[in-house]
Order: structure tokens, then sequence, then C-alpha cells
């Protein structure tokens, strides 16, 4: 019995995009933690719990559950997260292959009488895949543990649009069609609670409805559940305030903290003018991916009128121009490859438009915000190569010109699958991590601190002190590296150095608690125990539930002889963890003091 090879395409896909994947990401699999991963997995106590994720809570609920669920099954074995980034990333891959595809066989496609169109339709759909798959631009999305936000919300995102359009074109059971209805609108419903660029994907499906499928008020029934997903993410993030709902969970109250955190007070008007120049910046990362790193020295441009940000937004117009041309000369002469590159163009604009226009964001650029873009920027390179190929001598029928295109994305493929494999072996060691970072960003001051963090970790003092010195010069108001360079001090036993930098944490920044804290006991150690007290009584304004911060503080009035205080203090600490012994012994040595018996 003849093998059906055209059967066999997906599986073969599958196994193809799998193995890639597995290999160029493999360098990594055991990499650390980096960067925010502390603060949203290793350090985050509310993964810890399952209970915190009832009731389901905040637009990034669903990417924190991953977290908690992985949490659960290996706990903080990076290997674990590492593997589930690279399946989503898989997942998604096989989705960027489904879509294009499935692209072909709707009513526009049918209208356009594509010559050989299964051939075309599976080597644009295999480039593109491809490309999404091996590009090293994706390597921050996929081995920055932390930045499953964007992975995990582009499978739900990919996944509602490829079942939205496979129920548009099925002519099977209507249970199967109901199926895959109720599978677009979840997908639909947990891409919002994945992450806030899922906010684009109700437009997404109306626009694809519009242009494949053609306007028709029949199916504006069927769109508006779709559509009214948009109001999950405002409603996750106003709700509270907003008096409508929604702030039950812990896990909901951590997201919205850390979209405060994310945002700035940077103008829109600077942010925008700022954002015309980094697009360009992602789309020579695109096409010519060197000298990549987690963290850029990005200026920022107040004025559209400075020279690059104008000649970006031209550049960029320009662009938009010739793609809503060629748009519109395709739907006249019902050329398919000439609509799907406007398509990939529009889809890479759209995608990155909630990070890159009017909201202002703390980081100006971070290659991660390119992820869900990438589909649209390989199926525009992938239609323009198949396109251009009918046109090279010799490959005027479709088979040679689609073997040439395929044989062009393959040499194009090898180079980035390399620099993805040597790029991830960056990622696999904090501080080689780091080090790259500070020779591609020497001017910025958060790099130097978090590699003299990384330093200091490994025990070697004079290094990190170098590069908290260096990130103060850098950023005199910088408190975490006034802060780290005080820990550095008080572990050599510099106490007085180490107070002057305390000091100039808690005033850049007073909400700092860990840096009065260590003030404190930096003043309890030289005798000052009145400012101690002052310190740690800030510590715990900032955080009540400081056990340790408490202990301290009676500690700090027991010194002074005001008992009352010092024994409030210490049962308080014990309320709070009733293991600690520190303030058992504290308390047990007072009321020996006065002459009791031991505390109860």
């Amino acid at each position: 019995m003849p093998i059906n090879f055209m059967k066999l395409r997906p599986l073969i896909v599958f196994i193809a995009l799998s193995v890639l994947a597995v290999v160029i990401y493999s360098s990594a699999f055991h990499g650390p933690f980096i960067f925010d991963d502390g603060m949203y997995i290793s350090k985050n106590p509310l993964i810890k719990n399952l209970g915190n994720f009832w009731p389901p809570s905040g637009p990034r609920y669903l990417g924190y559950l991953s977290f908690a669920l992985n949490f659960r099954i290996n706990g903080l074995d990076t290997f674990g997260f590492h593997l589930v980034n690279v399946m989503i990333h898989i997942v998604n891959g096989l989705l960027v292959y489904a879509l294009v595809t499935a692209t072909f066989r709707t009513p526009w496609m049918e209208r356009a009488q594509v010559e050989d169109k299964e051939r075309v339709a599976f080597v644009l759909a295999l480039i593109v895949s491809v490309l999404f798959i091996v590009h090293p631009v994706q390597t921050q999305a996929v081995t920055y543990m932390a930045q499953r936000f964007a992975s995990l919300a582009t499978l739900f995102y990919l996944l509602s649009l490829v079942s939205y359009i496979r129920w548009r074109l099925s002519s099977g059971p209507k249970a199967f069609k109901v199926f895959l209805y109720i599978v677009a609108l979840a997908s639909a419903i947990a891409a919002q609670n994945t992450k806030e660029i899922s906010f684009t994907l109700p437009v997404m499906i109306v626009l694809y409805e519009g242009v494949f499928f053609g306007w028709d008020k029949k199916r504006i029934p069927a769109l508006i559940p779709l559509i009214l997903t948009l109001i999950i993410i405002p409603l996750a993030i106003l709700g509270p305030e907003a008096g409508l709902g929604g702030g039950g969970s812990d896990i909901g109250e951590r997201t919205r903290e850390l979209q405060i955190r994310d945002l700035t007070a940077l103008s829109r008007h600077d942010y925008l003018v700022t954002q015309f120049r980094v697009i360009v910046t992602y789309l020579r990362l695109i096409v010519f991916p060197v000298n990549q790193t987690l963290d850029y020295d990005y200026p920022l441009f107040t004025s559209i009128f400075s020279p690059e940000p104008l000649l970006s937004f031209l550049f960029l117009l320009s662009i938009v121009i010739l793609s809503v041309w060629i748009f519109v000369k395709s739907r006249r002469v019902n050329c398919a490859l000439g609509l799907l590159f406007s398509a990939g163009v529009f889809w890479f604009f759209i995608t990155l438009s909630i990070e890159s226009s009017i909201i202002p964001i703390n980081d100006l650029i971070f290659e991660h915000r390119l992820y869900l873009a990438m589909p649209g920027a390989a199926l525009a390179f992938g239609s323009a190569l198949l396109y251009g190929a009918r046109f090279v001598p010799g490959n005027r029928s479709v088979a040679s010109a689609a073997a040439l295109a395929l044989m062009i994305a393959a040499a194009v493929s090898v180079p980035l699958s390399v620099a993805t494999y040597m790029r991830n072996t960056v990622w696999a060691d904090e501080v080689v991590f780091w080090e790259d970072a500070v020779v591609k960003s020497p001017m910025k001051a958060r790099v130097h601190n978090n590699l003299g963090s990384v330093y200091y970790r490994k025990g070697d003092l004079a290094r990190a002190m170098d590069e908290f010195k260096r990130a103060i010069e850098l950023k005199p108001n910088f408190a975490d590296a006034h802060y780290n360079l005080g820990v550095a001090y008080k572990d050599i036993g510099r106490m007085d150095d180490a107070i002057l930098e305390f000091e100039a944490a808690v005033t850049f920044q007073p909400a700092k608690a860990n840096a009065h804290n260590n003030l404190g006991l930096a003043y309890l150690s030289k005798g000052r125990i009145e400012d101690a007290v002052g310190e740690f009584s800030a510590t715990i304004r900032l955080e009540p539930g400081n056990y340790r911060a408490h202990n301290l503080l009676g500690l700090a009035y027991k010194y002074l002889g005001r008992y009352d205080e010092a024994v409030a203090e210490f049962e308080t600490a014990l309320s709070i963890n009733p293991g600690f012994e520190d303030a058992y012994e504290n308390l047990r040595y007072i009321e020996l003091k006065r002459g009791g018996g031991p505390p109860s």
C-alpha cells in the first residue's frame, strides 16, 4: 500500500519543528533563573501554594498558574520550566503552520485560484513556521522563563484564531462545529487572562473574517462573544478600584502590583515618539539579529522632529503605505501571495501596538515583545520569497519556484538556528549572561548592578563592589546599587561605609524595606539604638508581616530597657512565625530578667 505523504505532512512538520526546537534550545535547558525570573518565579511565594489561585483573578492569571503547576511538579528545578517553555514554543510553531494552511482554504483564496495551491500552501506554511521556531529573537520569550506570559498568551491567541477559521470552514457534524467555536471562544478568554498583548485578538478575528471570508452580517452574532472578551483585561486591572469585583485572589493583587511597577511616569508622547525608533530596531533584529541583549541601553526621544524618530516614522509609514497599496491591488487582481504579504505586515504592526504605542512601559525595548509579531514578519518574508522566486529565470513553474524558495529559506534558517543555539549558551550561565550584557550596554547602570549581584552570590566581593560602584557612577540615585554596595561593605566589616550606602538607598527609595532593615542592623552594631528603632519601625510599616523586623525592633527596645515594648514585638514575631526561636529566646531572657518563669 503506497504511503500518502500528503496526509503525513502534519506529522512530518511536527517532528521537524520539535527536533529543531529541542536542538537549538538544548544549550539552555539547565540555565538558571535570571533577572525577573526571581520576582515572578523563584522568589514569588504566591506560586508555591495553589490555594492562592482561587478565585481566578488578574489578567496574567493563567501565566502565574502555569508557574505554580510547574513548581508543584518539579519545584525550582529550572529544567522543568525550560522544558515547558520549549513545548509551548513548539505548539506555537505548529499553530503558525496551521494558520497559514487554513488560510489557503478560505473563500477569498478559492476565488484567487492559486496555481498548485496545495504545494504553495505547504511550502509557505513550512517556511513561516520554521522561521518562527528558529529565529534567535525568539529566545527571550522562550529561554527567559518569566516571559512564558508572552509565549503562552501567543499560544491561546493563535489557537483561538485557528479554531475560529476551522469553525468557519467546517462542513462536518454540527457537534464538531460547536466544539471548534467553543475552543475559539475559550482560547480567547484564556489569552486575555494570560497577558495584555492579547487585547488585539478580537480585532484580529474581525479583520480576518472581513478579508478572507467577506463581510457578512449573519456572522455578527458569532463575533459578538469574541468581541466581548475585550472587556476582560480592563475589568481585571480596574475592577477592584472601580467597584467591579474581581479583586479576590492573592495572585490577582500581585498581578496588579506588578502592572503598576511596569508602568512608568514617562509621557505617552515621549514613549510613542521613541517607539518609532524601537520598531525599526525590532525590524533590524529580525533581518540582522546581532548584538542581542536582555537590557538595551536605549535613548529616550522627546521630539518627533529629532532625526532618528522622524526618519524611523517616515520609514515605517512607507512600509504601511506600500503594504496598503499591495493589499488593495492584490484584492483587485486576486494575487494571493501579495495579499498574504500585506496581511503579514498588518499582523506585525497590530500585534505590536499594545506595547509599542501610547501605553508607556518602564522599559522602552524588550525582544520578547516581538514574539507575537513574528508570525506576521515571517509570513511577509515567506510570501515575498515565493512570489519573487517565480521571476528567477528557469523557475516559471510553481514546483521549481517553490523548490528555490525552500532552498533559500533553508539557507537562511541554518545560520539563524546556529545563532539561536549560541544565544542560548549565553542564557545558560548567569555570569556569562550579565558580562555579555555589560559589554553590549556598558553605560547602563542596571546591568552593572545585576552583574555585581551575580559576583556577590558567587563570593567574588571585590568584583561585585566594583560593579556596584560603577552602577552608582552611572546613576547616582540608584537605590538598589547603594543597597547592594552597603551589604558588601557590611560583610567585610566596613560598617560606617555600609551605613552611608544604606542611608543613600532609603533616601532615594524610601519604600525599600530591606534597606531600612539593614540600616537598622548597622546602627545597632554601632550602638545607635534610637536610630535603629526608627529603621526597624520603618521596615515594619512597609512589611507588617516581617517577623524578623519585629524581633529586631524588640531587641532594640530591650537594649533601651523598654521591656514592655520589647515583649510586645517579640510576641508579634511569634504570632507571625510561632517557630521563630530567636524571638522565643529574647522573650525568655526578658521574663527571666524580670524574675518570672519562661514564656509558655
